[in-house]
């Protein structure tokens, strides 16, 4: 394209990518409190900027091994971190609590209840997809989110699993 308007190509062109960080639990509410500033510093390691590449196609049937060929494209990353309130984290938690099931079931048992179950438990891929999909469409974010969840585990008795708070670490 640049020939064709006469025009000298640039030497690399840099796209904008926003990567926002969503922190569901993290407030002290499942035992683990930590601030944004505290976590800033993690996430500032991250590289900022990463070269595009392209990966031969005699690479895909496996049967060289070639490098990938870079390109005049790079990736600038722009990271912005959201630790969501307790009250987004408590939501969350109930909607999971009410989707959980158990991992296996036997024939002729009636359903057991996430409380009563005594093994483990699993949650539908689907519907955890719809959660996030609400939920990011509610924070009405732009670019892409990458979304850590740590809610509160229970077990029967009302009881919680996972490390005991005098056990997490300090931030």
């Amino acid at each position: 394209m640049a020939n064709f308007l006469g025009i000298k190509p640039p030497e690399l062109m840099t796209l904008p990518v926003i990567l926002n960080v969503v922190l569901i639990g993290f407030r002290g509410e499942s035992g683990l409190n930590v601030s944004e500033a505290a976590l800033r510093p993690w996430f500032e390691q991250l590289q900022s900027s990463l070269p595009h590449a392209v990966m031969p196609a005699s690479a895909s049937s496996g049967r060289q091994h070639e490098a990938p060929s870079s390109t005049a494209v790079q990736y600038r990353y722009f990271k912005q971190l959201h630790v969501m309130p307790p009250a987004v984290t408590s939501r969350v938690e109930e909607l999971i609590d009410g989707w959980l099931r158990p991992d296996q079931l036997t024939l002729g048992s009636s359903l057991p209840t996430p409380s009563t179950a005594s093994g483990p438990l699993q949650l539908s891929a689907p519907r955890m997809a719809s959660l996030l999909s609400s939920l990011l469409a509610s924070l009405e974010l732009p670019g892409f989110s990458l979304v850590v969840l740590n809610p509160q585990r229970r077990v029967a008795g009302g009881r919680t699993c996972g490390l005991h708070a005098s056990k997490s670490p300090s931030w």
